[in-house]
């Protein structure tokens, strides 16, 4: 307790001339869920600064706190494991348009660069996909009081659009130490023993996101007494309008969340938790390390577990290496981590003479190169940061088009799923509607349909413009392959 206190006191000291004056920090062991220390704020004697606020049980945005237990419910679910390809484009969920904190995206990533990164994009298409529980609900079980339900928050929740306090905080670190287990925290030493222990995530997911949770910083290591050197697997959180810093992870026996911000409220461009919190979470972290032996209990899996390391393609994933030059090694759970390719990596023939691909094998005259195909929103990805990927060879004039059908069908990204698109009475029916599909790599042409009727033709990634009329539409992309995709949209007149 003595520790934390002045570890805190030192910090915002040291930092009052810039407006950073106030936080909170808590630590505890996981292993029994006693809470060891509890700060709730840098100096109970200032008025000022509301030092007699709890910051531990103050209801603040978590940021991206959160997003290490979306991870782990898709390594759970099956739909993602360490290395599997994650896109981190321009996407719409229903309307909401989610950007990254740097206002950039990277293109393909994998779920453990995404997760480290705190990418916003894969986070929240990950999410939209988790399934029985979805992340409320999950979220929920494990002593989350929220104040609305599901529907008010949305896909929010995954960037901290909803408030959690730190002692739910560090219960749910805690749950990922615990091997899945939930267990309620205790605060003294009287409190009553519950034998509450609700299994809400298997003990490999837990063990794999403490994992991808490691970045390899020296930064991050903390060498404690006896010489054990213990990496700090921790996720950063930032409010939006900076008015929440956060820090939470494991330190050997122990779960530390640090948080800096005002409890008026007022922001501070200092309260990002990278630049801060982490800052403060290693000072303390430090600290404990010199004070006692420390040991690291996730630098392997617990014995049993169904775990495996297995090698990857480095790039996409997959499991079939025999397509792709560069492999990596990651955690996998059999039986549950998914299987199914990428479809990145395709073995094409083509004809040595003429350079077109071919469709049929002939001895001496065709040969199978292995070619990577990458939608368009992904290559352009690539393109911009001047590692342009080459498309395919055009098929041969004498292959039918049954031998071209293959790869991924054009993916509409314009209209967007769940708006009703309203025309203004002043266009007098003259206004336009933006249609825009990503393909597949070779993809030259899109054709697209509104009910059926055809409209034009037009090209992946680009702006296709429709004069649009009211009603309930079927748009409808078709590429060059004969691959379609389609979605369901309302167009109504603004009265």
């Amino acid at each position: 307790q003595r520790r934390l206190e002045r570890q805190l006191r030192l910090f915002t000291a040291r930092r009052q001339d810039y407006g950073l004056v106030n936080g909170a920090a808590m630590l505890l062991h996981w292993p029994s869920m006693e809470v060891r220390a509890l700060v709730g704020s840098a100096d109970f004697f200032n008025a000022d600064i509301m030092g007699q606020v709890d910051g531990t049980r103050a209801r603040r945005s978590p940021g991206s706190t959160l997003k290490p237990f979306i991870y782990a419910l898709g390594l759970d679910q099956g739909l993602i494991h360490p290395l599997t390809l994650l896109a981190d484009t321009p996407r719409s969920f229903s309307g909401y348009d989610p950007e990254n904190y740097d206002g950039s995206f990277r293109g393909p990533v994998s779920a453990g660069e995404a997760l480290r990164a705190s990418r916003n994009v894969p986070a929240i298409a990950l999410a939209a996909r988790l399934k029985q529980p979805g992340f409320y609900d999950f979220l929920s079980r494990a002593g989350v009081k929220f104040a609305s339900g599901e529907d008010h928050y949305g896909l929010s929740l995954v960037l901290g659009g909803a408030e959690v306090s730190m002692r739910e905080l560090a219960g749910l670190y805690a749950m990922l130490a615990n091997k899945g287990i939930w267990r309620p925290l205790r605060v003294r030493q009287d409190d009553g023993h519950t034998e509450t222990a609700l299994p809400l995530l298997s003990p490999e997911a837990s063990y794999v996101t403490l994992a991808m949770l490691e970045d390899g910083n020296p930064d991050r290591l903390v060498r404690s007494q006896g010489g054990t050197v213990l990496p700090l697997r921790l996720k950063t959180g930032t409010s939006n309008g900076f008015r929440d810093a956060w820090a939470a992870g494991i330190v050997g026996p122990y779960v530390l969340v640090v948080w800096l911000g005002n409890f008026d409220n007022k922001p501070n461009p200092l309260f990002v938790g990278g630049i801060s919190a982490v800052p403060l979470f290693t000072q303390i972290a430090r600290d404990l390390a010199m004070a006692e032996p420390l040991r690291d209990y996730q630098a392997e899996p617990a014995h049993g577990l169904n775990l495996e390391r297995v090698e990857v393609c480095a790039a996409t994933g997959d499991l079939d290496t025999s397509l792709c030059e560069d492999t990596a090694k990651t955690w996998f759970i059999p039986g549950v981590s998914p299987l199914a390719s990428s479809g990145v990596f395709r073995p094409i023939l083509i004809d040595r003479e003429t350079g077109l691909r071919a469709c049929l094998p002939q001895a001496g005259r065709t040969e199978t190169r292995i070619w990577e195909f990458w939608p368009t929103d992904m290559a352009q990805m690539f393109a911009r940061a001047g590692m342009p990927k080459p498309e395919p060879p055009p098929f041969a004039p004498e292959c039918g088009p049954e031998n071209m059908v293959t790869g991924e069908a054009p993916r509409i990204v314009q209209p967007k799923d769940g708006l009703t698109y309203k025309l203004s009475l002043s266009s007098r029916g003259h206004e336009n509607m933006v249609f825009m599909a990503h393909a597949d790599a070779g993809v030259k042409i899109l054709h697209w349909f509104v009910n059926g009727r055809y409209l034009g033709k037009g090209t992946p990634g680009e702006a296709f413009l429709w004069q649009a009329v009211p009603g309930d539409i079927e748009v409808r992309v078709v590429d060059d392959a004969g691959r379609a995709g389609k979605k369901r949209v309302r167009v109504r007149a603004d009265h």
